[in-house]
């Protein structure tokens, strides 16, 4: 088998010759472990372990792991304070949407525009038997990190209405952001939305079902080809409703929780 039939025969829930490795979130400093200085040259290039690589770096990093696909990023930008840790590695501050007139911070590029695939006519063209990745989010991630934990968690329960409001522009952009991606042939779409803890949902599941879940559902509506949904954490209480979604795959499974 090429890789990209290993990874969809796996994804279809059919018997593959082994085990697909697929992995997203492959950091600069594991790839400047492995080649040292030279060859990381315009890959190990900024703090953000997610940073959008080209279609050449894709390869090499698959060839050089035994990756069976490249990845293509699409995710949203979130306005919120930057910072970076004792060791390099940049995380996500505190949210700056506090109340409805913070809105206007979510500025979302056009999702159909160059700005969000510049690039990606090279990318497909340098997928040769690798299966290709759509690297996104459904969106719900973005609304506590725009937030930050504490104002998310308060208006939860005191303005859900503006939980809603940050959801519906995430969600909606989202949406238009997987549609073009099948458009241009990607084979499967992963995306990264963390919703637990080690111990459970990060909101009760009720609260997830109301708020989260049929704008989420919107998203999942529109895909049509193989989707892998990232989270972290205990998702036992809300591995029904994923399913539901129509995933066909979860990453990962995490031993502590």
């Amino acid at each position: 088998m090429t890789s990209r039939e290993r990874v969809l025969c796996a994804l279809q829930r059919g018997t593959p010759d082994r085990v697909p490795y697929c992995e997203v979130g492959v950091s600069n400093r594991v790839m400047l472990g492995l080649w040292g200085d030279a060859p990381n040259e315009g890959i190990i290039g900024g703090i953000d372990e997610m940073d959008q690589r080209g279609p050449e770096q894709e390869a090499a990093i698959s060839q050089t792991l035994g990756r069976d696909h490249i990845c293509f990023r699409v995710h949203p930008p979130v306005p919120v304070e930057r910072q970076v840790g004792a060791d390099g590695v940049s995380f996500y501050g505190e949210g700056l949407v506090k109340s409805r007139r913070d809105l206007s911070r979510v500025a979302l590029p056009d999702p159909e525009g160059e700005a969000v695939w510049g690039g990606v006519e090279a990318f497909m063209a340098q997928a040769g038997d690798y299966a290709t990745c759509l690297a996104t989010r459904v969106g719900v991630s973005p609304v506590y990190l725009a937030m930050g934990t504490e104002a998310f968690a308060v208006a939860l329960y005191g303005d859900p209405g503006l939980v809603e409001a940050v959801l519906e522009l995430y969600t909606g952009w989202a949406e238009k952001v997987v549609r073009k991606g099948m458009a241009l042939g990607f084979d499967f779409i992963w995306t990264a939305d963390d919703l637990a803890y080690r111990t459970g949902p990060l909101m009760s599941p009720r609260m997830f079902r109301d708020l989260f879940l049929p704008r989420m559902r919107k998203v999942a509506d529109s895909i049509s080809i193989p989707w892998v949904f990232h989270s972290d954490g205990n998702l036992a209480e809300l591995m029904p409703d994923l399913l539901d979604l129509g995933i066909s795959g979860i990453n990962p499974d995490e031993p502590e929780a």
